[in-house]
């Protein structure tokens, strides 16, 4: 039995992890005998959310994006739940003072009073059904229930949304037994591929023919646009304002990002990015000159830019996927193969083969990852090249392609054709600014430059 667990110390919304708790029910628990573990508060009536206009219940395209259906109070009400009641939490709160260090501690320590819950609901379920449960799924990581986990010989799969998303990419996960924000097995993993790749021959393949099967159509016109020469030195793809994951593993946080990145670069040469989720929608008015206020989309800044620096964000790997150079400065999964010293301004590109790796074997297809049959394979051992193959010839399939195609030498345009790409038709670039046009950033600039100039005047002209 795989059963689901939902749970978090986040205080960015109520119910943060709601959509995460309707995936987790009606894909895993639904075949699971409807076996979920939760905060009490996920088990609301979905009516309830609704009256608050939540999207998790009330948006037709947000539910469909996540792969669940809209959720009704019967439904909810058949789950076999066993809920982590709010009081635990309380308590933990009282003791250390805020909830901020009550997630950094739910984060990175055993937390005896959920670790014997824990203990219960194991006991509770496995009697109750009379088999062992193979293993949790979770969104994030807990180091409790990793803890007790390995105490039962019970697995912890770590899942995440993946590094490729919609609306640019097939949508893919995370799916990891390590802690993802922290211990990633990115790098181990990669290793053993490699080695089986001495024993076995794998198709390695460029980053154009990636994005080619990777892109929704809407995007593959931008295949056109990879061997254009970046504009900016660097570029700046902010996060989450507070981010516990994050604080977890280091005290850097976006604001010493920016400081330390302006040392090496002028205001002429490095671009930043917010972050399209920041809860706290922060703001830098001291690097307001450096905000990308045109591009349409992720692919765009990344374009514009020969690195590309972040605490740990997907664009990171995004990056990589790009021919750029990345930085990644706290423990995320582009961690590894990124460079960590903004003052290394080296370029420099990884290589075909981890970036491979890491689209078709590391990141799962979303939809592989919500399926019980799936996730109990995985739990199986099968070899990094067969986890591999398994995912290409998932995608291959959604595009409409035999394996018996990749045999040509210009895959690229092979899938493109197949695709029903047509250049003169699909690449509409018309949107974007003509060249000769000021973009909001030059005004940016220009109006820093008379700010400074004007501070200089008033001081001159004090008596």
């Amino acid at each position: 039995m795989i059963v689901p667990f939902v749970m978090t110390m986040l205080v960015i919304s109520k119910q943060p992890y709601l959509w995460n708790f309707y995936t987790l029910a009606q894909n895993i628990a639904k075949k699971q005998k409807g076996v979920i573990i939760a905060q009490e508060e996920y088990f609301t009536a979905p009516s309830e959310f609704e009256k608050q206009a939540r999207k998790e219940v009330c948006d037709e395209n947000f539910m469909f994006r996540f792969g669940y259906d809209k959720p009704t109070d019967k439904y909810v009400q058949s789950l076999d739940g066993y809920k982590i009641p709010s009081s635990i939490e309380e308590e933990l709160v009282k003791k250390l003072g805020s909830y901020n260090t009550a997630q950094l501690y739910y984060l990175t320590e055993y937390w005896e009073e959920l670790g014997e819950l824990l203990e219960k609901y194991i006991s509770d379920i496995e009697k109750k059904y009379g088999e062992k449960i193979e293993a949790f799924i979770s969104l994030c990581h807990c180091h409790t229930l990793q803890t007790v986990a390995e105490k039962h010989g019970i697995r912890v799969i770590h899942t995440e949304l993946g590094a490729l998303r919609e609306p640019a990419y097939i949508r893919t996960m995370y799916l990891d037994y390590n802690n993802l924000y922290g211990n990633s097995s990115a790098e181990e993993r990669y290793e053993k591929f490699c080695k089986e790749r001495e024993q076995k021959e794998v198709r390695i393949f460029s980053s154009s023919e990636i994005l080619s099967l990777m892109y929704q159509k809407p995007f593959l016109k931008y295949l056109t646009r990879l061997s254009e020469k970046p504009k900016y030195k660097m570029g700046v793809a902010l996060g989450y304002t507070t981010w516990p994951m994050f604080r977890v593993n280091t005290d850097i946080n976006d604001e010493e990002l920016l400081y330390t990145v302006s040392r090496y670069y002028t205001r002429d040469e490095f671009i930043t990015r917010k972050h399209p989720s920041d809860p706290a929608s922060a703001q830098y008015p001291a690097y307001d000159y450096s905000k990308d206020t045109d591009s349409a989309n992720t692919v765009e800044f990344i374009l514009k830019c020969e690195r590309i620096a972040s605490l740990g964000s997907n664009v990171s790997f995004e990056a990589m996927l790009y021919g750029r150079t990345p930085y990644t400065l706290t423990y995320y999964g582009p961690y590894y193969k990124s460079k960590h010293d903004i003052s290394d301004t080296e370029n420099y590109r990884v290589e075909d083969s981890y970036i491979s790796f890491y689209t078709f074997g590391y990141l799962a297809p979303y939809e592989m990852a919500m399926d019980v049959d799936y996730i109990k394979w995985r739990l199986k051992n099968p070899s990094e090249t067969e986890i591999y193959e398994r995912h290409l010839e998932y995608y291959l399939k959604v595009r409409g392609i035999k394996k018996s195609d990749l045999s040509v030498a210009d895959i690229t345009s092979l899938v493109m054709k197949k695709r029903g790409f047509n250049e003169k038709k699909d690449c509409d670039f018309s949107k974007r600014k003509s060249p000769c046009v000021k973009s909001a950033r030059d005004y940016m600039l220009e109006i820093e430059d008379l700010r400074k100039r004007l501070q200089k005047y008033e001081q001159e002209a004090k008596p």
